[in-house]
């Protein structure tokens, strides 16, 4: 927003974003936004929208998350919708042209899926691996987490491929400790609910989590 608002001084810019959440003013020359006025205000926004560009596009792949690819097609595709309401152009500014994501856009959903879930199973990633997540937070993450992951092993159920070492986030003067176990992708409910439920009180678990940390 500054670096426009230097570009051109006589243009009306308006910023939303986290720190700015209001909704815009109607008679704005220039809108700077994140993706949150994608999801909840361009919906209603009744100023027609010329084009719509989208900066720095492969941040939302360069991060720890599976679904990085997914994502990123989701959050291009928001914009898109709203943008084709009032006939405007889009444009996709990256410096990774080459990533296979940008073959989903448009219009090649079905091939970017069929991709992306090999590559998943390949990795061990959902869908071809099942997880279960456990969080607790507490002031000795790492022997919690430790503790859990032998209770669950020591009962040598079938279903549990591997166990992921604990991640242990600080939060304040605590910790919270997560640890993952991947379940073969063929486990009954009824597998996962006899896992489940020797897992202590104390821990939060989630099953087919959306995402692999909090």
């Amino acid at each position: 927003a500054e670096a426009l608002h230097r570009a051109f001084p006589a243009l009306r810019i308006a910023r939303v974003d986290r720190d700015t959440p209001t909704t815009p003013p109607p008679d704005i020359d220039i809108l700077v936004a994140s993706e949150r006025f994608a999801a909840s205000i361009a919906p209603t926004f009744n100023r027609p929208i010329g084009l719509a560009a989208v900066l720095h596009a492969e941040r939302l792949v360069r991060n720890d998350d599976y679904r990085a690819d997914e994502l990123l097609v989701k959050a291009i595709r928001n914009i898109t919708v709203w943008a084709n309401t009032w006939d405007a152009e889009t444009i996709v500014q990256t410096s990774a042209p080459d990533r296979a994501v940008w073959s989903a856009l448009p219009n090649n959903l079905p091939r970017f899926y069929r991709s992306e879930i090999e590559e998943r199973t390949a990795l061990g990633y959902p869908p071809g691996t099942r997880y279960i997540r456990c969080d607790r937070t507490g002031p000795d993450g790492e022997r919690e987490g430790a503790a859990l992951s032998y209770l669950i092993e020591q009962r040598k159920f079938a279903i549990v491929r591997s166990v992921d070492h604990p991640a242990i986030i600080n939060v304040g003067s605590r910790v919270r400790t997560t640890v993952l176990f991947r379940i073969d992708a063929h486990a009954t409910d009824a597998d996962i609910s006899a896992l489940s439920t020797i897992v202590p009180a104390e821990w939060a678990v989630d099953v087919d989590p959306v995402a692999l940390t909090q």
